[in-house]
């Protein structure tokens, strides 16, 4: 294996660790497109790739397939970047730093993006075999799916003909299998603040250590948001003294509960009351998530500002924080343990005249989104703020009868030993960005083991890598 740190005898793990060499975050996917563009030239494949970074590479059936349904397999090639605070690793100039520990492989301090690119190093393995039987088949790979999905929206109708539809970005490696996902839409609070300059000396109020997680599938775990903690937080030590916010910062991705939020303020109070308050604050935090995250530190620093916020703003932002609902908002009535709609407090921000608050909403039922964001549009109106909606994606609805599932139901119990379970999701997917321009596609979704995505904690189980690519051939075999 030498310098490798995956066995490339195994081209999906061959093809994996390349990409991990070649920046792919959402918007920054033109390189792993381009990869691909090359791939399918090398080998002579037909493809298409689109202006946003869309890329389908074509095989024709091998012998005996040629008058089955064409298959598409689909994977969204862009990662989430997300990383330690304490790293300094480049995205766009740095290979991620793999290794691996007790079968699982990860990169040190950040993502490792096996949320989807195991599904397009699936696709190029397949693709690289002319041996392995398949029917036609129409590989796609899709960008900016953890941002709102745009790739897939971005697809043409016209340029697919096959109604056999495996989503690769899935896990349960065979035994379960994603049957719908929920709707969503992002929404941005602005709250105009006025600020002051000034030159002095202050506080620096931190929340991290919490593990985060993907907003939709973490969200009913009680996990911590940092945000909300900072705001409480920020609450309390309003009761010392008048409070003057710098600034405050929390959150990234829409997609991501947010693990870390940095709060700078200034006050009038007694230094050893501020450090009291933050402290048993700390405490009531940690006691609360003693079980779904107790690696949530609580710190207070000095530091320095150089903006303030006059006291009516910062009482009106963190009010503001203090208001916004969630993060489960339903649960369902019909299927076990299935969130069915929330809110996740993704980031704050601050700009020039304001501070932005984004807010992702996802739901079973279109009615859910459209009054929650009602909800937000209200509140941001009563604290003198805007509110904007971006990034609307559909549901994906249970289909009782399909003959496609049960061939991937029976080839998986057959192999596995298993019956498949069949699971709806909170999550959103692509599956109903697809189902939307092809109603008469049927789907499946099917993917490896992996654990913490979203977060620096990712991992990919090896063995399940492996045995998932061979379920899949098997499931081509019978399609």
């Amino acid at each position: 294996m030498g310098k490798f740190v995956l066995d490339w005898s195994k081209p999906w793990q061959k093809f994996f660790e390349e990409m991990t060499a070649i920046p792919h975050g959402s918007y920054h996917e033109q390189p792993l497109s381009d990869y691909l563009a090359a791939f399918a030239q090398a080998r002579g494949l037909a493809y298409k790739q689109y202006p946003c970074g869309n890329v389908i590479i074509c095989a024709p059936a091998t012998a005996g397939y040629e008058d089955h349904v064409g298959v598409v397999l689909q994977a969204h090639m862009d990662m989430v970047w997300e990383k330690t605070a304490e790293s300094t690793h480049d995205f766009l100039t740095e290979p991620l730093k793999l290794r691996v520990e007790d079968g699982w492989l990860m990169a040190t301090d950040t993502t490792l993006g096996a949320d989807d690119c195991t599904g397009v190093a699936y696709m190029l393995a397949i693709l690289d075999d002319p041996k392995l039987p398949h029917p036609p088949l129409e590989c796609v790979f899709t960008v900016s799916e953890e941002t709102g999905m745009e790739g897939a929206f971005l697809m043409d109708p016209a340029d697919l003909t096959g109604r056999h539809y495996v989503s690769l970005d899935g896990g349960g490696e065979g035994k379960s299998t994603v049957i719908a996902s929920a709707g969503g839409v992002k929404c941005q609070e602005t709250l105009p603040l006025h600020r002051i300059a000034t030159d002095r000396a202050g506080y620096v109020l931190t929340v991290t250590g919490l593990s985060g997680g993907h907003s939709g599938i973490c969200i009913d775990q009680e996990k911590g948001n940092a945000i909300r903690i900072c705001a409480r937080v920020l609450d309390a030590l309003r009761a010392c003294g008048p409070l003057f916010l710098s600034g405050i910062a929390g959150g990234d991705k829409d997609n991501a509960i947010p693990h870390t939020c940095t709060a700078v303020f200034t006050s009038y109070a007694a230094k050893a009351d501020l450090e009291r308050t933050v402290e048993e604050m700390a405490q009531t935090v940690k006691a609360e998530l003693q079980y779904s995250d107790p690696g949530v530190t609580v710190t207070l620093a000095e530091g320095h500002a150089d903006h303030l916020i006059d006291p009516a703003d910062t009482d009106r932002l963190i009010d503001f924080l203090l208001l916004v609902p969630g993060p489960v908002r339903h649960r369902s009535a019909a299927i076990e343990g299935l969130t069915a709609a929330s809110e996740n407090l993704a980031s704050v921000k601050m700009k020039e005249d304001g501070a932005v608050i984004s807010v992702s909403l996802r739901a079973e039922r279109e009615s859910y989104l459209q009054t929650m964001a009602k909800e937000l549009k209200m509140l941001s109106a009563l604290y003198g703020g805007t509110h904007s909606e971006y990034g609307r994606y559909p549901s994906w609805a249970y289909e009782e009868k399909s003959g496609m599932r049960d061939i991937f139901c029976s080839v998986m119990e057959e192999l596995t030993g298993e019956k498949t379970k069949l699971q709806a999701v909170h999550g959103g997917l692509e599956c109903g960005v697809f189902k939307s321009k092809w109603p008469d596609m049927e789907i499946v979704t099917f993917g490896p083991l992996a654990q913490n995505v979203h977060t620096p904690e990712e991992r990919l189980n090896l063995e399940s890598f492996d045995r998932c690519y061979g379920l899949l051939c098997s499931l081509l075999a019978r399609l």
